[in-house]
């Protein structure tokens, strides 16, 4: 499964309708209604969390990867070391990272760029990224609708 950010990953592509994204993933394993009434399905066997937002008429608007063999601009993230991928993400999106300390959870925010690495216990446990914006907060959907 291939990540470019600000577009999608595999198939899925940023402004999908939940009526697309079933024809091209079928059904999914889960649905959850998150606190700030996101919709978020979940699909075991493709490792994937999709989020589609209330706030821009329930469009697919981020991510997460937690399929093992994804790659990012040519690295294999869950197999490439930490330092390496942080690195290569700051460089990349031109931005340091923000850093939080959950105990066992290690969260990197790169916040202009919209992407979000997670580490439990030193090891990646998902690749979180979501739809660019304008100056005006309007999303840059990848796709016309």
């Amino acid at each position: 499964m291939e990540i470019i950010l600000g577009f999608g990953a595999g198939p899925v592509r940023f402004g999908m309708t939940e009526v697309e994204t079933r024809a091209l993933l079928g059904t999914p394993d889960k649905i959850l209604t998150t606190e700030c009434q996101n919709r978020d399905w979940i699909f075991n066997r493709a490792k994937l969390v999709l989020k589609f937002e209330p706030a821009n008429d329930y469009r697919l608007g981020w991510l997460e990867i937690h399929h093992r063999k994804a790659r990012w601009n040519g690295i294999a993230i869950f197999e490439a070391g930490q330092d390496q991928l942080l690195a290569e993400l700051s460089s990349v999106l031109g931005e340091p990272w923000r850093h939080d300390d959950y105990g066992t959870l290690d969260t990197y925010f790169f916040a202009d760029n919209g992407v979000e690495v997670q580490y439990e216990l030193g090891a990646l446990r998902c690749f979180n990224f979501g739809v660019a914006y304008d100056a005006n907060d309007t999303p840059l959907w990848p796709i016309q609708h």
